[in-house]
């Protein structure tokens, strides 16, 4: 997993998912509002559900414009 870490407790908050359908087509990705990155610990109970779902729905590859690279 990228930006979750539920062995660790924590998820990093690096990027935020916006929409702008007249600017990029839909979804994008950029930087947090007011430049709230960071990291956030996770209840072990918290992590446990996400480590969960993530077995149960397993992560799979999107494209999306990213404006936090460039790309």
């Amino acid at each position: 997993m990228r930006r979750v870490d539920p062995s660790e407790g924590e998820l990093h908050v690096v990027q935020q998912l916006r929409y702008s359908p007249k600017t990029y087509g839909g979804f994008y990705l950029a930087k947090p509002k007011a430049g709230s990155v960071g990291t956030v610990d996770l209840d072990d109970l918290v992590a446990k559900h996400v480590a969960d779902h993530v077995t149960d729905f397993p992560p799979h590859e999107v494209e999306l414009p990213d404006i936090t690279t460039g790309e």
